[in-house]
């Protein structure tokens, strides 16, 4: 599984680079000559997608986010995948080993348990520490398909104000006047 880290993230990375020089990208205009009649058409901009940007981060998380040019945000997300990878696996390999040595112990209830939890707890502390171990696994995957949900919810949201105005001058000048009758 860990030989696969290295491809997925060149991947990510190629995939960043080409939404990022396409991104830039207009159409150029050649200007109007004097011998011809029609001034030349307005140029057609595109428009920035909000359904490819859900789209995107749905089919590669972060893929939106880079189409947005919201690039600072592709560390929170991934750090956010790793963090609950992490979970994901230390909780469910904790509950594995409990769950084990539990099997083991009610398969063979007259003899001396052999799991590596002999000598620390008894059946009844296993099956608690054992119900813990699966909640919290239980929990880090909902965080995670959370963290999943809202990457695509986030490039949906910030590629429909893509165009909004964030100016420093947002104030409204307004001055009373007086009208004759």
């Amino acid at each position: 599984m860990r030989a696969g880290w290295p491809a997925l993230l060149v991947c990510c990375l190629f995939a960043s680079a080409v939404l990022a020089q396409t991104k830039g990208e207009e159409p150029t205009v050649k200007p109007a000559t004097a011998d011809s009649e029609a001034p030349a058409p307005a140029p057609k901009l595109k428009r920035h997608s909000p359904r490819f940007a859900a789209i995107a981060s749905a089919v590669l998380p972060g893929a939106g986010q880079v189409y947005n040019r919201k690039y600072w945000k592709l560390p929170i997300i991934y750090g956010g995948a790793a963090a609950f990878g992490y979970l994901i696996a230390t909780n469910y390999r904790e509950y594995k080993l409990r769950r084990d040595a539990i099997v083991a112990r009610t398969a063979n209830p007259g003899q001396v348990p052999t799991d590596p939890f002999a000598d620390q707890y008894s059946t009844e502390d296993l099956l608690v520490l054992s119900s813990d171990y699966r909640r919290n696994l239980e929990w880090s995957v909902l965080g995670a398909v959370l963290l999943y949900t809202l990457n695509i919810v986030d490039a949906n949201v910030d590629a429909h104000l893509f165009h909004f105005d964030v100016s420093n001058d947002l104030s409204l000048h307004w001055q009373p006047s007086l009208t004759p009758q």
